[in-house]
């Protein structure tokens, strides 16, 4: 488990005045959870970000984060 908090920012950096703005505070907690198999030759995960699933824009023009669900599995050879 991991939690990440960013407070509401004001960003002007980026291109024209148009774009200029306050993004809102959010606070992000991801989660993974993973098996080894055979004497530890395979790996599975699952990894989640943003558990919640808030509504989450990290810059005042970016995407909007949602949950993300990965699986991944490992071969050691």
């Amino acid at each position: 488990m991991s939690v990440s908090a960013a407070s509401a920012a004001f960003w002007s950096d980026v291109f024209t005045p148009e774009f200029h703005g306050y993004s809102d505070g959010y606070t992000m907690v991801n989660g993974s959870f993973g098996m080894k198999w055979s004497d530890g030759a395979i790996t599975t995960l699952v990894k989640v970000t943003n558990l919640f699933n808030q509504s989450i824009q990290q810059h005042i023009f970016g995407d909007i984060l949602r949950r993300t669900v990965v699986g991944e599995v490992r071969f050691s050879l």
